[in-house]
């Protein structure tokens, strides 16, 4: 069950996410944020998941969420979030790793956050570690 190098440049449909000061506020409250109306940086990281795009990009490239693990994100900031804008969210997968019978497959995904005059906001990268069932397993 490997997962097919072709889908190296697979892009989830482009979608539009608002910075809403209501969710903000409620996930500072949750992170036990100092102040309540100012943007952090991990907000990003919600945004990005809108409209279940890790969920279907898993499910385009046929990996088995038994058998997945988020290993690795990393953030590019920017620039700052303000609370009401419309940002634009690109998500598209940059790399697939160890397709040669190895027990396990690093899925490389791209996400690329920019404002409606095309400004790049933030850039994030995340890996995923897919182990394949059908590879011989090391005796420990």
């Amino acid at each position: 069950m490997s997962i097919d190098p072709r889908h190296i440049g697979f892009a989830f449909p482009s979608f539009e996410v608002c910075v809403d000061p209501e969710r903000v506020h409620h996930f500072n409250l949750a992170i036990g944020a100092y102040t309540l109306d100012e943007v952090p940086l991990t907000f990003l990281k919600v945004l990005e998941g809108e409209r279940q795009s890790s969920r279907r990009i898993v499910e385009a490239l046929g990996i088995d969420l038994r058998r997945l693990l988020h290993v690795e994100q990393h953030f590019e900031y920017l620039q700052p979030l303000r609370l009401g804008e419309i940002l634009t969210i690109c998500r598209t997968v940059k790399d697939i790793q160890g397709n040669d019978g190895r027990a396990m497959t690093f899925v490389t995904i791209e996400s690329l956050v920019t404002r409606a005059d095309d400004e790049l906001v933030s850039v994030s990268r995340q890996i995923l570690m897919v182990r394949d069932p059908s590879a011989p397993q090391v005796a420990a």
